[in-house]
């Protein structure tokens, strides 16, 4: 019995110590499991901490960019509510433009800078790092730009000009130009016409519209001023057709009357050639073959023409020389014209109107222009002109005639040389020449020789039967001669 209680006091003791060394496992891995869930808290607790760190630097960073932002004004808009295009039309729209100068002839609007001056003001705005506030104006440098424009192109378009139609004209029934002096001219008062538009800029509203005043000019010109600038005379041929075109051409242009800065078409001027205007037809060049064209022979007028607007010392825009060497003017001092092209034209750059006078009488064609005198009193302005070289006709052509023996040719009409020739300007004083510069080089084309033969082999001579000839033959029995004479 004894020897029982002692084994269940042994194993009781064992369970008890095996229960408390369990425990004391227990307790190891609880506070091992305690310590990791420890770091790992802690862990997740920094972690946390640093977000949130980050996130007040960023935060703190938004709410500094929108008070600099919201502290930034145009016009009162904060910058900050609006892109650039809505406050930049926001803008325009609250500053609207409308300046208009009223004349004697019409109104002008001046252009608005405002839009450029917006820009402007607006790249400042959206990079402003200080705060500051904005108004829309214009600066004074933008202020003077207007001022300065709207005062020339109003002196441009309202002020008389620098002599009147009226100066100048040509009479009919004698045939001759009358000239008066030129009225009194009313001038845009430009000093204050500019105050008047300053002080609308100034008050910063830009609309308003502004009345043109004017002053009165003494007259520019004299009717004294006027004299004959100009005379060029050429002389044409008995060919009734040809005389008949250049009395037409003479008639349309005499009498014009160009004013300062006016162009002359020669073309223009006197249209297209027609039978119904009464041009008949006679020697022309078309395409450099001699033709029989309506209008023929109106180029003598365009030569001349060209001549007395030299001497008148006018600008020359377009003149081109003739196919072959003319026989009425100098080679190298004449312009062709033809319906359209080629022109003659030329520009009036004196500072008054400029008529122009023709005649034809007797075969003679006289031009003269009147106007202002644009060369030194004494001095004459001319061409002079210079054959340089020869240029090489062309193949000749041959035309068939039976009556011709063959084997043998008969020119009939000789081979031209062409030519080149170089034109000068020349100005005299008092008889010496005071200048002379190179103008222009033109070039003339030779004209072929006509030559007549027989290819054909048969010989018909005047009142006979045809013969068939041996070219050979014929070359040795004398018959050579007899066509010869």
């Amino acid at each position: 019995m004894a020897d029982r209680r002692r084994k269940v006091s042994r194993k009781k003791r064992r369970r008890q110590l095996m229960i408390r060394r369990m425990i004391g496992l227990a307790g190891v891995l609880a506070a091992v499991v305690a310590a990791i869930a420890l770091i790992i808290f802690a862990s997740k607790a920094i972690g946390k901490g640093g977000n949130k760190d980050k996130a007040d630097a960023v935060t703190e960073k938004s709410e500094e960019t929108a008070v600099l932002s919201a502290n930034v004004t145009v016009d009162g808009y904060k910058v900050s509510d609006y892109s650039r295009d809505q406050l930049k039309e926001m803008l325009l729209g609250a500053h609207p433009w409308s300046i208009v100068l009223s004349g004697n002839s019409g109104q002008i609007e001046l252009d608005s800078p405002l839009a450029s001056a917006i820009d402007s003001i607006l790249d400042k705005a959206y990079s402003d790092v200080t705060n500051n506030s904005y108004v829309v104006e214009l600066s004074d440098d933008a202020k003077n730009s207007v001022v300065a424009s709207a005062v020339s192109l109003a002196d441009s378009t309202f002020s008389d000009s620098v002599s009147s139609n009226n100066i100048m004209e040509y009479n009919e029934e004698s045939g001759d130009f009358v000239f008066h002096d030129a009225a009194p001219r009313n001038v845009v008062d430009t000093e204050s016409l500019g105050s008047a538009i300053r002080t609308i800029l100034d008050s910063g509203s830009y609309e308003g519209n502004v009345s043109v005043t004017y002053n009165s000019v003494a007259a520019d010109l004299k009717a004294d001023d006027f004299k004959l600038i100009g005379k060029y005379v050429t002389h044409t041929t008995a060919n009734k057709d040809r005389n008949v075109n250049v009395t037409l051409a003479c008639k349309s242009v005499n009498g014009t009357i160009l004013q300062p800065g006016q162009q002359f078409s020669y073309n223009e001027c006197l249209g297209k050639r027609t039978e119904e205007k009464g041009y008949k037809p006679a020697g022309a060049y078309s395409n450099g073959e001699h033709v029989l064209e309506l209008g023929g022979g109106v180029c003598q007028l365009s030569s001349t023409l060209y001549n007395a607007v030299f001497a008148a010392n006018l600008q020359v825009d377009e003149r081109t020389g003739h196919t072959y060497e003319p026989t009425y003017v100098t080679p190298g001092e004449d312009a062709t014209v033809s319906y359209a092209n080629p022109d003659f034209k030329f520009t009036n750059n004196t500072n008054g109107p400029v008529g122009i006078k023709v005649t034809f009488v007797d075969r003679t064609v006289t031009v003269q222009i009147f106007g202002l005198q644009t060369l030194e009193d004494g001095v004459t302005r001319k061409m002079r002109s210079e054959k340089t070289s020869d240029l090489d006709a062309p193949e000749p052509v041959y035309v068939e005639n039976l009556a011709i023996v063959p084997g043998f040719e008969l020119e009939t009409k000789a081979a031209k040389l062409g030519s080149k020739w170089v034109t000068y300007e020349v100005l005299e004083k008092d008889g010496e020449v005071i200048k002379e510069e190179y103008l222009h080089t033109t070039s003339y084309k030779g004209e072929p020789a006509t030559i007549e033969r027989n290819s054909s082999g048969v010989y018909v001579a005047p009142g006979a039967d045809p013969v068939v000839v041996d070219p050979n033959a014929a070359a040795g029995n004398g018959m050579a001669n007899e066509e010869g004479n």
